[in-house]
């Protein structure tokens, strides 16, 4: 590791630190406060607590866990369990390290503020919604240029891959939370001018005292609108917060976030026509193997999809960085040999052993394996299959693992 990766690292476990002793402290005030009357120094009664406190108590313990574990797997996945030491323009985001640490913090801050305000309904709502801003300026500043105008290419999943509906709800959801509030508070006030002066003047006087739970109407708005706030968070990221288990076997008949990581020759494949650098036909065969893992709700790293099929080559220790960065992050490895063998591909075999990672390994009969490859099976963790032409390949892996 790096002199720079180590304190890059020391850094992020510096904070998660400080979050845990936030997450404490935020637990323990939300307790005491919920349950212990300052005013007559005695232990407040269940029977006597009211709808709103009952709320704000159960929505901070459920809101601690959901930003508390997500902003920690976020950071696992983001500087400790990936190969990135910098921000980056390309992958799932930018890790700008100063920018995640002044956000997590302040989001870790705001929580410890919500805990004191368990019993004041209008001033816990807007401090979470404070959170809420954070949360957003923070997803808006972090993600990558290579996805503008779109914000669906930032959410983490199984071993941090991209997954667009969860980047895109993630955003929207929070965003959503404002609009539709906004919306539905401008229907509100019309009905009311409309159909009931006296809860007009009732609903105008809340927000004039600032005491919103005085409102059935607004109260009601509120509470209905952070909860299907969190409940759509962590459903659409729910792989973020519970990821699955690791696979151990070939059968992806039933996997829903399985990330495949795709090997197969590039550089020897090239060929140059009419000034353009492609690698020919073997391009839809490639496309047709991913087609079988994407139609099957499975996500696929491929270096030579992220290339243009070749016609946009990066660097090699840009391609190198990001391919053992992939793998890292995948739970099997697909791995067409080629012929001759491609040293690139034997890489990529090599460091996905080293892991211990499903191998699936794709050989053409009578072309040659190296030494090694032949008995790949012994590692545990490797199957071969032996094909007759490129075009057999997407139906065989079909046969292989969906059957």
């Amino acid at each position: 590791m790096s002199f720079q990766r180590k304190k890059r690292f020391s850094t992020i476990e510096s904070l998660k630190e400080i979050v845990v002793f936030l997450a404490a402290l935020t637990f323990a005030n939300a307790i005491s406060n919920f349950l212990f009357d300052e005013s007559s120094r005695q232990l407040r009664q269940i029977a006597h607590l009211t709808v709103e406190q009952w709320f704000c108590f159960v929505f901070l313990i459920v809101g601690v866990v959901r930003f508390y574990h997500g902003n920690w797997r976020l950071l696992d996945d983001s500087y400790t369990n990936s190969g990135y030491e910098h921000g980056v323009e390309e992958g799932n985001r930018k890790n700008i390290i100063w920018l995640d640490f002044v956000c997590v913090l302040s989001v870790s801050l705001g929580f410890a503020a919500l805990s004191f305000y368990i019993n004041y309904f209008s001033a816990f709502v807007v401090v979470y919604a404070g959170i809420i801003v954070i949360d957003i300026i923070w997803l808006h500043l972090t993600r990558p240029r290579s996805t503008l105008p779109s914000y669906g290419m930032w959410s983490v999943s199984q071993g941090s891959i991209q997954i667009r509906i969860q980047g895109t709800t993630w955003f929207w959801n929070n965003v959503g939370l404002f609009v539709v509030f906004v919306f539905l508070f401008l229907i509100c006030l019309l009905w009311l001018a409309l159909f009931d002066r006296s809860g007009l003047d009732i609903f105008l006087e809340s927000i004039r005292e600032f005491r919103l739970e005085n409102s059935n109407w607004l109260f009601s708005l509120i509470v209905v609108l952070f909860c299907a706030n969190a409940i759509i968070d962590i459903y659409t990221n729910r792989v973020l917060y519970f990821p699955p288990r690791q696979l151990r076997s070939f059968d992806l008949r039933d996997a829903k976030a399985a990330v495949v990581f795709l090997a197969a020759p590039l550089t020897q494949l090239l060929n140059s026509k009419n000034g353009d650098q492609s690698i020919g036909s073997f391009s839809s065969v490639l496309a047709e193997i991913i087609d079988v893992f994407e139609s099957r709700s499975l996500t696929v790293f491929n270096a030579h999809r992220r290339e243009s099929w070749g016609r946009s080559l990066e660097a090699p220790d840009v391609a190198l960085k990001k391919d053992l960065d992939e793998i890292l992050r995948s739970d099997v490895v697909v791995a067409i040999i080629g012929s001759p063998p491609s040293p690139g591909v034997q890489l990529e075999i090599g460091y996905s052993l080293a892991l211990n990672k499903p191998i699936l390994l794709l050989v053409k009969n009578g072309e040659f394996v190296p030494y090694l490859n032949r008995r790949m099976g012994l590692a545990g963790t490797a199957l071969t299959i032996v094909y007759e032409r490129d075009e057999d390949i997407p139906q065989m892996l079909v046969q292989a693992l969906f059957k």
